[in-house]
């Protein structure tokens, strides 16, 4: 993150860091209207460092581009210790809210990007936020409790079992949801899912 803070004057578009509740980037060229705004969020594991990539495409076409680290990511993980969610219909209102007073954004064409278990939160964000004017996910999810449970095997069987703590624990290695022991980490993805919110998504998705 240091690295990354220092080479933004040499990056070639306008950069900056972003407060107000806020954790990561803002990118735009050097023009003094409001833009098109991808709020541009990660994965699972993700940065918001890690999301330059996309920037050039973004800013040629005419968008601004913020990479946010949300609860569990980057920057909020790290340094602040917050932990990851499911209920991210609670967490981008917020982000929308203070990108919304930024001067370069226009607030009435937001995009929320989400790729990877993006693909997951974005979706449960946006059935909170009318606001947006679309939404792209890259794959969208409709829940993976299931699926990371069947990739355990005969161990997911035992999810209920206190006694199979220490085989669970064995597993632990970062806390991103802010849980001690790796069986409540899989009772907790369990939570994760769209099937409730996904009808309350109003944006173009």
């Amino acid at each position: 993150m240091q690295a990354f803070r220092a080479a933004l004057p040499l990056l070639g578009y306008h950069a900056e860091v972003l407060g107000g509740g806020l954790s990561g980037y803002l990118f735009t060229r050097h023009a003094e209207v409001r833009l098109p705004t991808l709020l541009h969020i990660g994965g699972y594991d993700a940065t918001a460092e890690e999301l330059y990539a996309s920037v050039g495409p973004a800013l040629e076409r005419g968008y601004a581009f913020a990479a946010i680290d949300g609860r569990g990511q980057g920057e909020m993980l790290y340094e602040q210790r917050v932990p990851m969610r499911p209920d991210w219909e609670a967490v981008v209102p917020g982000m929308v809210d203070a990108l919304a007073k930024h001067p370069r954004v226009d607030p009435r064409r937001i995009v929320l990007v989400g790729p990877s278990f993006g693909g997951l939160i974005a979706p449960r964000g946006a059935s909170g936020e009318h606001r947006l004017a679309a939404m792209i996910v890259d794959p969208g999810q409709l829940e993976m409790g299931s699926a990371v449970l069947n990739r355990l095997g005969e161990l997911g069987r035992h999810l209920d079992d206190p006694a199979a703590d220490s085989q669970f624990q064995s597993l632990l290695s970062v806390a991103t949801h802010g849980l001690t022991s790796v069986r409540a980490y899989f009772r907790d993805l369990l939570r994760y899912t769209n099937q409730e919110t996904a009808a309350a998504i109003t944006c173009p998705s």
